[in-house]
């Protein structure tokens, strides 16, 4: 049995990615079950935890909008994620035999998952196109970054439902091919949402629905919507205020970037009044 959690604070994206760490380490010691979560941010970036910010995030526009920015634990690249969103994230004890010792396998089943949820609700030309992307014909609706630790492996991504494709455009950089880099960049694709492959309004309910029963065709277990436990509410508090809510954290280790100064500034101007106490959020 997997356990469904539906928890998100789309107002605090530092909160929410302090969950999903605070989730996987709960799986890996074995405290609560193997879970599937469903979440979202509303107006923020996500980067990966390899990444610069400053090459791959429009600063100066995420002012204009009021879109935070933040780092996750796993790696991949730079993502934007509003309302229209849905993020979901797969985590799993590391000895799972499905997936075994390749991180390969879980972008697989869970992009498969996906594929499938989607064809059921009418969704034509979807695919999963390894190693981490699902699309409709050339466009990218899906990807999904992870992780394998010692005692967890942790997949998750998110689906362009609805999402503002030109507030996307505008707060992200395009990619550019430096040599010399040792930054992990950003992969540059055409995007698509699925209201515009259905053509008509879609419900999250749908897709969350959707994305179950594709896992439980591809995964063959059942499905159950649980709650968080007071284990992971304590670990994902300590990982906010201690991490997630650092400028340290979100700006990352990058000290040759001749932005960095400029972006720091503009950094705090973007966080200003928004970082809490987490027992204040939950």
């Amino acid at each position: 049995m997997i356990r469904v959690l539906d928890l998100e604070y789309p107002e605090h994206p530092y909160l929410n990615l302090a969950l999903e760490e605070a989730i996987a380490l709960a799986i890996g010691k074995r405290v609560v079950p193997e879970t599937l979560r469903f979440w979202r941010n509303a107006n923020a970036i996500v980067i990966g935890r390899f990444q610069c910010p400053s090459l791959e995030v429009n600063f100066e526009e995420c002012i204009s909008y009021k879109v935070r920015v933040e780092r996750r634990f796993t790696g991949g690249g730079a993502v934007y994620h509003d309302l229209g969103n849905l993020n979901f994230a797969l985590a799993l004890r590391r000895n799972n035999p499905l997936i075994g010792e390749k991180l390969f396998r879980g972008f697989e089943l869970l992009g498969k998952a996906v594929e499938f949820g989607l064809r059921s609700l009418g969704v034509k030309d979807v695919h999963f196109k390894p190693v981490n992307s699902v699309l409709i014909g050339k466009k990218k609706v899906s990807g999904m970054s992870g992780l394998i630790a010692k005692e967890f492996i942790f997949v998750h991504g998110s689906i362009l439902v609805s999402s503002d494709l030109e507030l996307l455009d505008r707060v992200l950089k395009a990619p550019y091919y430096n040599r010399r880099e040792k930054f992990v960049r950003s992969k540059w694709h055409e995007v698509t949402t699925i209201e515009k492959a259905l053509k008509r309004d879609v419900e999250l309910e749908e897709i969350k629905r959707a994305i179950i029963e594709g896992l439980r065709k591809v995964l063959g277990y059942d499905f159950r919507e649980k709650s968080i436990m007071a284990f992971e509410r304590t670990l994902a508090r300590n990982l906010y205020n201690e991490k997630y809510s650092k400028l340290e954290w979100s700006l990352g280790p990058c000290t040759m970037c001749p932005r960095k100064r400029i972006d720091e500034i503009i950094f705090k101007e973007l966080t200003l009044n928004k970082i809490h106490q987490a027992d204040e959020l939950f």
